[in-house]
């Protein structure tokens, strides 16, 4: 369960880490 959740945890925050830095260079480009 633990090793799950965090698999989980760390696939969501590098899908959101790899959305803000679309958006980022959207905005700065």
């Amino acid at each position: 369960m633990k090793y799950e959740k965090a698999e989980f945890w760390i696939t969501i925050g590098f899908i959101v880490v790899l959305w803000a830095i679309g958006i980022l260079m959207m905005v700065i480009t």
